[in-house]
This record gives C-alpha cells, sequence and structure tokens, in this order.
C-alpha cells in the first residue's frame, strides 16, 4: 500500500521535480527547492539529505513495479513475463525524460541510478527466486546466492545504461521499440516468457 504525505513533503518533492525538469538536478540547492515549496530547511532535512536524495525518492515511487514482478499463478500457470516490467520502465522515463535528460552528464547521479537500479533488481530477483531453472548453469553448477547477485547486478546496471543512452539519443517516442531494443540487449534467462512448467 503506498505511504501517505504530509503537505510539506508533497510540496517539496513537487518543487523538486518541478527545478529538476528545468535544470540538472547536481545544480539544485536546498534554499531553492524550498523557496519554491514555501518550506524551512528544517522541514526539507527532515525528509531527505539532499535534492537529489529527494529526488530519488520521487522517481523510485513512480516506477513502481512491485504489481507485475513474475509469479506463479494460483491456477498452477507461470507468469514468466518481464515485458509488464519493461513497459513499466519505459513508461516512467518517457514521464520523466526531462529530468533525465537534464541529469546526463554523461551518466546519471547515483541516486537516481539507484532509484531506478532498485527496482530493476526486485523484478529479476522475484524472477530469479520463481523460475531459477531459467538461470543458466555456471561451470555445470545451478547458481548458487553469489551467482545470482552477479547475474542481476549485470543484467539491472546493463538496463540502466541502455536507458541513459536511449535519453540521450532522444529514443523514447516510440515505447514498442524501447521495449524490442531493451529486450534485444537482454539475456535470454531474463526472458523466458510465457513457457510452461513440464
Amino acid at each position: 500500500m503506498a505511504r501517505s504525505f504530509t503537505r510539506v513533503e508533497l510540496a517539496l518533492r513537487r518543487a523538486v521535480v518541478e527545478i529538476a525538469g528545468e535544470k540538472p538536478i547536481t545544480e539544485v540547492t536546498v534554499a531553492e527547492v524550498c523557496r519554491r515549496a514555501d518550506a524551512t530547511r528544517d522541514s526539507f532535512y527532515r525528509f531527505a539529505a539532499s535534492p537529489a536524495d529527494l529526488l530519488a525518492m520521487y522517481l523510485y515511487d513512480d516506477h513502481d513495479v512491485t504489481t507485475v514482478t513474475p509469479s506463479r499463478l494460483p491456477e498452477g500457470g507461470i507468469n514468466r513475463e518481464l515485458a509488464p516490467a519493461t513497459r513499466i520502465l519505459i513508461e516512467h522515463v518517457q514521464r520523466n525524460v526531462q529530468i533525465y535528460r537534464n541529469a546526463l552528464a554523461p551518466r546519471l547521479p547515483l541516486e537516481l541510478r539507484e532509484a531506478l537500479l532498485r527496482r530493476l533488481e526486485t523484478v529479476l530477483n522475484a524472477h530469479a527466486r520463481e523460475f531459477p531453472e531459467t538461470l543458466p548453469n555456471i561451470q555445470g553448477k545451478r547458481p548458487d546466492a553469489m551467482a545470482i547477485n552477479v547475474l542481476v547486478q549485470h543484467a539491472s546496471n546493463g538496463v540502466v545504461g541502455a536507458l541513459e543512452g536511449l535519453v540521450a539519443a532522444d529514443g523514447l517516442h516510440d515505447t514498442e521499440h524501447a521495449m524490442a531494443m531493451l529486450h534485444a540487449a537482454t539475456a535470454p534467462c531474463w526472458l523466458a516468457f510465457d513457457r510452461q512448467e513440464p
């Protein structure tokens, strides 16, 4: 269930989103956000350590994939489909493309990358837990926890890098094409769509 926000926190979040749509988040100051939100510095620091931190919280909340993580269906079928999560990701970046475009220098700041990575890791870890049989053997053995973490980190960081490339190239106008490019660059073990258990 989504948490509720106080009036001041909502005002601060709106302010940082507006300003980050106008200029790079690395150039945004706490004083500027507080002026736009009509809030005090003390209020700001109750919610975030920096403007980038506050913006990352908004971006994380705007990119909620928890309802589409891969799962086994009650009637015994399987939803291995990662395409819904990819679509949510692309649509999130499209909604916030000016923020992301302004933030590229040439990579996203750590706080913004982390907001994306946390959501991607959630989906991929859920996939690995539910469908370990789709993951590749490593030197003839099933992947252990460390190997799964490496696979998840490789995939999630690769997707964020691809998104940076799409934002920089203004390549997000066509959702289906953007999804196809991400899927083309994704390892097959994450793309076991619509297969049934033996």
